[in-house]
């Protein structure tokens, strides 16, 4: 049964009229962080509290006993910018405004808005937001 969201590949292994096929999965265009959202929000916190909002990498991986080049911590900082809570300038880390509503709001109204939006900055949260919108949540 051929399904449309696979590709057909030939077995390069195989050659002549009886060419053997496997199916490739197509990949989502809709991508999720490797890490959640507390980890997210715990790497923003830490270079907030350590570098007031501005922190090189290298002190960062430090402070999580890792190394700058660890896929480890290149996948929660990857996270912590997916959900728009830091940004990369240069060698350093920032907080951005989200990050700062969430972690020092100056009001409940700032933290769940900048929550909110945080976590729609992944495109497939924010997809499934939208297909909902309005209606119960599925159980």
């Amino acid at each position: 049964m051929d399904d449309e969201s696979t590709k057909q590949t030939p077995d390069t292994e195989t050659q002549g009229a009886n060419v053997k096929r496997r199916k490739t999965p197509v990949r989502s265009p809709l991508l999720f962080p490797a890490y959640d959202f507390g980890e997210a929000r715990q790497i923003a916190e830490r270079v907030e509290r350590l570098g007031g909002g501005v922190l090189s990498e290298d002190a960062l991986a430090v402070d999580l006993h890792s190394s700058v080049k660890s896929s480890g911590f290149r996948l929660r900082r990857l996270a912590a910018g997916q959900f728009k809570l830091i940004e990369k300038k240069g060698d350093n880390l920032v907080t951005t405004h989200l990050a700062k509503g969430i972690i020092k709001p100056v009001s409940d109204a700032e933290r769940e808005n900048s929550i909110r939006e945080s976590f729609l900055a992944i495109p497939l949260f924010n997809a499934i937001a939208n297909k909902y919108k309005g209606l119960p949540i599925p159980t």
